[in-house]
């Protein structure tokens, strides 16, 4: 049986014996009595924050064994990427321990607690990311019940919550709203850069409170952390010496390291901000690097050279390389597979042990927070006095060093354009400048202890008014399925700063076919993966289109020839053209670019410095063999005539093999055959390749539980076939709807599907201690969510040709269902089976129908607040009158839209998607259990 006192055998095991400290002790007791966490963690940095996770997982596990509440999801929302990686890569230790084969006593029991809930996932403890440029996890909302850990940017969980979550496909939506606005607790580092955040999750928390989910599963939580007290900051728990229990060896460890010695030197700049190019930059770059060289040669060790611009700090780096020195860049924005590159090569250099062969860090503020380095040295450009705080948190961290030297790096006294100064304010700069030099003045030195003593000067506002969420907001954001002109501007709820000019996007390459028709055909079938994005600014990326369309293939009169081809937008999982400068960005958007353009230095994408060709890296998984385990799936192999390269075999053989399976794709299509796998094993066997697709594999991992597919490219009217496309995936990578879709298995029935679901429906309802009645009305939509699936034509669309045959739910087929409603089967284009499913039980007598009614009908994300079917479509080939009738009275006249705004006033919009979001779950884990 598990005690609350065994959090610090737990603790020790995931520290290597360290012990936790008494403040985190303190939150854990509170929590597992309370049930919630403290609104706010004010604590120097090194003082322990990442132990929230620690925290979270044992207290689950505690909550499990003994029936208490505790919120099964921890959001951590931090607003820069290299770190939300951090934080995700300290859960996925402990993920690791929980499910290794060998392990102490408390953290077996610990996991086996924790595998109680995890339905339908196989692993004791769920991680995920969320995070701009890319989402790396969309499987996380097929898991209600789980005890989870989500790493997210603020816009990524911002969004979600308001139900129109950046790069999100519309039909998952709902289901990411509803889950984070209950059983969650969000924990939003550097608050005080995030207030319209967290007053924006404060009133969403205000409003589901009302709702009748929350009757028996608590509204999300909010918890603001910061290293500095800030104005406005909630009460909670606040980590200084006067807290600390001294008979603790663990705080007496913790005091070492408030007090650790870290030394101030201030050195100035006759121009400072750095300027963008002559003479004064190149002194400015050489001070700097020849100052980190200085403080190298004394205090030995790595030392971390940190500014405030990407440009800035590869110069930095490329200077001090020129000059024969070990130097790792490190800047937020590097490209996911560049970063495992170098984390391979250094893996110890981002934790306390260090790594004695770098000399020089070069970082951006990327560094700042949720890093546990330990730098013996430092050199800093001037930044808000918050962000320095941060910044001087990585030197000499453990205190365990003797001697440790900061310099802060500014301009000379009354000289230097304080006006821009981005990501800071002028007032920033020199509100920072004064408290330097008081700090200089009065010879303190830098240790946490030494600034809780000075008055650190607060970050500015961004924003003179912040804006509140109204209901009538709330009802319009839950429409997530309607086609709007333009949909809405979530800054006003969520930034503090307006504007687009630091907001995260992502950038791919792409070899792009020879017929600019094949682009967007070609782009479908290869959407950008996790590790080939380039994160960067919607600034940045309108200079990489600039940089794009100079170097486009023009026609006589100057106009670029098909301009379109310049680049194109991945959005809501559909790829449009991005033909003018000026088109609207979006969070979360990942814009493409022909392979060859130079616009990459190390990793970062930098328009203008760069001149390395940015590269197509979808098909990184065979380059780097070493990295397969951490590359995500799917995995992708793209073959154009002659243009397959391999360095796991040879270029002869690998463009042998690409140009007969082009050849025999193409034959297939002349011959007018059907084009599937099967088929083109046959030919490929009878032409003398019958290992082709062992060898485009390249002997990775097994793939028992993947199913292949391929796409190709529209033939030719000589029936040519320009490229191929071949894709292994699994249930996990698919979007929304089309996990709900899939099944590893054949044919499936559907009394037996709906059966299924309906009883896991009820494992995760009681799991999770949802309301009896509400239970029961997601019960009944269970059993009858795909009874639409009868329509005859439907049937026929799932290859259900026989009259007498009992209804299918799954065809068996490997393809999704949303590639095949193109009308071609009988039914209309956009016909929705759910949609029917509402239809054939519109007139049941049951309690609460409203509810069930529209679970069922928003059962795949559609259907909010509108269908698109008028009756006549819905009711293709079914002649009963009085059926016709009913959909004529609810799709027609209304009443379907005012079912919607009735249940969504009542259960307060995020409730009813969270019950949405079971259901939906449900369907998704009996689809990938193949039943």
């Amino acid at each position: 049986m598990l005690r609350p006192e065994d959090f610090v055998a737990f603790f020790q095991e995931l520290h290597q014996g360290a012990e936790p400290y008494s403040w985190q002790l303190g939150i854990l007791d509170d929590l597992l009595e309370t049930g919630r966490w403290p609104e706010s963690i004010t604590a120097p940095t090194g003082s322990g924050k990442s132990a929230v996770v620690d925290i979270h997982v044992f207290a689950r596990a505690l909550a499990i064994q003994d029936g208490l509440e505790v919120p099964r999801r921890l959001v951590l929302v931090v607003g820069r990427r290299a770190l939300v990686d951090s934080q995700a890569e300290h859960a996925r230790a402990i993920q690791r321990i929980l499910s290794a084969p060998e392990k102490s006593a408390v953290t077996e029991e610990v996991s086996k607690l924790l595998m109680r809930d995890s339905i339908g996932f196989g692993q004791p403890l769920g991680v995920s990311v969320i995070r701009g440029g890319l989402t790396l996890d969309r499987g996380w909302i097929d898991h209600p019940a789980l005890t989870q850990v989500l790493c997210m940017t603020p816009d990524m969980f911002g969004s979600r919550l308001l139900h129109h979550g950046y790069g999100e496909a519309r039909a998952a939506r709902p289901r990411s709203a509803g889950l984070l606005a209950f059983d969650t607790a969000v924990i939003i580092d550097e608050a005080h850069l995030n207030i319209q955040l967290a007053k924006t999750v404060r009133r969403v928390r205000e409003i589901v409170a009302e709702s009748p989910v929350a009757h028996t599963v608590a509204p999300l939580q909010v918890v603001e952390t910061t290293a500095t007290p800030q104005p406005g900051t909630p009460p909670g728990v606040a980590v200084q010496e006067s807290t600390l229990d001294l008979s603790s060896p663990s705080d007496e460890q913790l005091l070492q390291r408030l007090r650790a010695n870290k030394s101030l030197s201030v050195v100035g700049l006759e121009s400072w901000p750095l300027p963008r190019s002559g003479v004064a930059r190149k002194q400015g770059i050489a001070a700097i690097a020849d100052c980190a060289v200085e403080i190298r040669g004394r205090v030995g060790g790595t030392v971390g050279v940190v500014l405030n611009r990407v440009a800035d700090a590869v110069s930095i780096a490329d200077y001090l390389k020129r000059a024969g020195h070990s130097v790792v860049l490190r800047v937020g924005p590097m490209q996911p597979l560049m970063a495992m590159r170098v984390a391979a090569r250094h893996p110890s250099l981002l934790t306390p042990e260090g790594d004695a062969d770098v000399a020089f860090l070069v970082a951006t503020q990327t560094i700042e927070v949720g890093v546990d380095l330990d730098l013996h040295g430092m050199v800093t450009e001037c930044a808000s006095a918050p962000a320095l705080v941060q910044r001087f948190g990585r030197v000499n961290r453990r205190g365990y060093l003797s001697h440790a030297e900061i310099a802060v790096v500014g301009p000379l006294e009354g000289s230097g354009d304080l006006t821009n100064v981005w990501p800071y304010t002028e007032l920033e700069i020199r509100e920072a400048i004064g408290w330097i030099s008081d700090v200089a003045r009065r010879s303190l030195d830098l240790s946490p202890s030494s600034i809780m003593q000075t008055r650190v000067p607060p970050s500015s506002r961004r924003r003179l008014i912040y804006e509140r969420l109204s209901l009538a907001d709330s009802e319009l954001l839950s429409h997530t399925s309607e086609d709007v002109f333009a949909d809405p501007e979530l800054d006003v709820w969520l930034d503090d700063q307006m504007g687009e000019i630091d907001r995260n996007v992502g950038v791919i390459g792409r070899r792009m076919p020879a017929l600019n028709e094949n682009h967007l055909p070609f782009l479908n079938a290869t959407p950008p993966q996790e590790h080939e994005v380039f994160p960067t600014t919607m600034a940045r990326l309108r200079e990489g289109f600039v940089y794009a369309a100079k170097h486009t293939e023009r026609h006589g009169d100057g106009r670029p020839k098909d301009y379109a081809s310049v680049a194109y937008i991945f959005r809501d999982s559909e790829w449009i053209p991005w033909s003018d400068e000026r088109m609207r960005l979006r969070p979360g958007d990942v814009a493409c670019f022909a392979s060859t353009l130079e616009l990459v230095h190390e990793g970062v994408f930098l328009p203008g410095i760069g001149k390395e060709q940015l590269g197509d890296w979808l098909e990184s998984w065979v380059k780097y063999p070493d990295l397969r385990s951490v590359l995500p799936w799917p995995r992708q192999r793209v073959l154009q005539q002659s243009s397959i390269r391999d360095e796991d075999a040879s270029r002869a053989s690998m463009d042998t093999i690409g140009d007969a399976l082009l050849f025999q794709i193409s034959q297939i299509v002349k011959d007018g055959e059907e084009l599937s796998i099967l088929n083109v094993q046959d030919r490929m066997s009878r032409a003398g390749f019958g290992e082709w697709l062992q060898l485009l594999m390249c002997g990775s991992e097994s793939v028992e539980d993947k199913t292949v597919r391929f796409e190709t490219a529209p033939p030719s009217v000589d029936g040519h076939v320009e490229w191929v496309v071949f894709t292994w995936e699994s249930a996990d990578n698919l979007e929304g709807e089309s996990r709900q879709e899939w099944t590893l298995s054949g044919r499936v029935l559907l009394d037996n599907h709906q059966k299924d679901v309906e009883d896991r429906t009820g494992e995760l309802t009681r799991t999770i201690g949802l309301d009896r009645d509400l239970a029961r009305s997601i019960a009944l939509a269970a059993r009858h969510h795909d009874d639409g699936k009868k329509h005859p034509l439907f049937q026929k669309r799932l290859g259900n040709l026989l009259e007498d045959a009992e209804p299918l739910a799954k065809s068996g087929r490997r393809r999704s269902l949303a590639r095949s409603r193109t009308g071609s089967d009988g039914l209309p284009q956009g016909w929705r089976h759910e949609q029917f499913s509402v239809l054939l039980n519109a007139e049941s007598e049951w309690h609460d129908k409203d509810l069930i009614l529209r679970l069922i009908g928003t059962s795949h994300g559609h259907g909010r607040a509108m269908f698109d079917q008028s009756t006549g479509q819905l009711c293709t080939a079914i002649d009963d009158e009085a059926l016709r009738s009913v959909a004529d009275r609810l799709f027609v006249r209304g009443n379907w839209d005012e079912l919607m705004e009735r249940t969504g006033l009542e259960h307060r919009w995020w409730g009813v998607s969270y019950l949405e979001a079971i259901l939906r779950a449900a369907d998704c884990q009996v689809s990938k259990e193949g039943r």
